[in-house]
């Protein structure tokens, strides 16, 4: 298998893939969070079986997200992870990173190891007027780099007209569209007596 220099992204249609992604995670960390607790501990232990069962399970990274000029960037602290281990889902609301890291050896007898296998994941709500399509990836000294590109406004033209009004000019914008209703009058209408 090719190894990959940056993240594959995969853009989705909806964010129920990444939601489910969540779910089960949740629903493994609340199992091993059952594991975790005896019957006879007080109710305040429960959320320390919750931690402890989370950081067993899943490490969420590091993370810093920044506004740019041309839009946004979230940069997630992945030491040690290759691209191809590294999936990044874009729904219409959400994205999400996940990563998974087996640290299994072969070359040689194992006397001492701190090593974990973890599963990495994070989860971002995207800002409004991120261009889906234009989303980039570039993993980097061990940092995944998530470039989040803004839409580009639509143009529209800006005219001058002068106005019948005492000689004042006024700016419009228009859009190209042809518009079937005439322009109200700068000054309100006289009643005829």
């Amino acid at each position: 298998m090719a190894t990959r220099k940056n993240p594959q992204i995969k853009r989705l249609s909806s964010d129920e893939t990444i939601r489910e992604s969540n779910r089960e995670l949740t629903s493994q960390v609340m199992r091993r969070a059952y594991e975790l607790s005896d019957q006879w501990r007080p109710e305040d232990k429960h959320t320390a079986d919750w931690l402890r069962a989370e950081s067993e399970l899943v490490i969420r990274p590091a993370m810093e997200f920044l506004r740019t000029r041309a839009g946004w960037r979230v940069e997630l602290a992945l030491p040690g992870m290759a691209p191809n281990d590294i999936e990044i889902h874009v729904g219409e609301q959400l994205l999400s990173v996940q990563a998974e890291r087996s640290t299994k050896r072969t070359d040689g007898q194992l006397l001492v190891s701190e090593y974990t296998s973890s599963r990495i994941y994070r989860e971002v709500t995207l800002p409004q007027g991120v261009d889906r399509s234009k989303i980039r990836a570039t993993h980097k000294d061990g940092v995944l780099a998530i470039e989040l590109p803004a839409e580009t406004p639509k143009t529209s033209r800006t005219r001058t007209a002068a106005s019948s009004t005492r000689g004042r000019t006024s700016t419009q914008k228009t859009t190209g569209k042809k518009s079937s209703s005439k322009t109200a009058s700068a000054r309100p209408a006289r009643k005829k007596s």
